[in-house]
């Protein structure tokens, strides 16, 4: 079973959209999602305009409260993400580790006309090797358009 969420963005073009996200902005932005805390890329990619792919995220911190967490305290988290840019698609590998438990998944992004906007469609890879229920997947997924929006607009 596939688990996907799409998002409308507020790009007219799929090559503004992709030249969005060949950008330090873009990765800049989602850290600022995260809770800027003890990050680093790797390669540095903070003094650039534009993204040699590929580049890592490595995060340790307490992330700022994410939807599908509503109402719970989440603990110092490291994080290693892992991104790269093949043609329309982006690939995320992750791996996070809190209170000792390790989960690793992998995410595709990909970019599709929906009309007069430019749609992302976020899907996990393999999400059945994950042990967790697809429909919790789902939700978790689901749950961050508020996230997106901040984003992509």
């Amino acid at each position: 079973m596939s688990v996907t969420h799409q998002y409308v963005t507020s790009y007219k073009s799929k090559t503004d959209l992709l030249n969005f996200i060949k950008t330090s902005e873009f990765l800049l932005k989602n850290i600022e999602m995260l809770g800027e805390e003890d990050y680093r890329f790797e390669p540095d990619i903070t003094k650039e305009k534009y993204i040699k792919w590929p580049v890592s995220l490595l995060y340790k911190g307490i992330p700022k409260s994410l939807p599908f967490l509503a109402g719970m305290q989440i603990p110092e988290t490291s994080i290693e993400s892992k991104f790269r840019l093949e043609d329309d698609e982006l690939f995320c590998d992750t791996t996070i580790n809190f209170s000792g438990m390790v989960l690793c998944f992998k995410l595709k992004l990909t970019i599709t006309d929906a009309g007069e906007f430019q749609k992302i469609i976020i899907s996990f890879v393999d999400p059945d090797s994950l042990l967790i229920p697809n429909p919790l997947l789902q939700k978790i997924i689901s749950s961050n358009d508020d996230v997106l929006e901040k984003i992509f607009g």
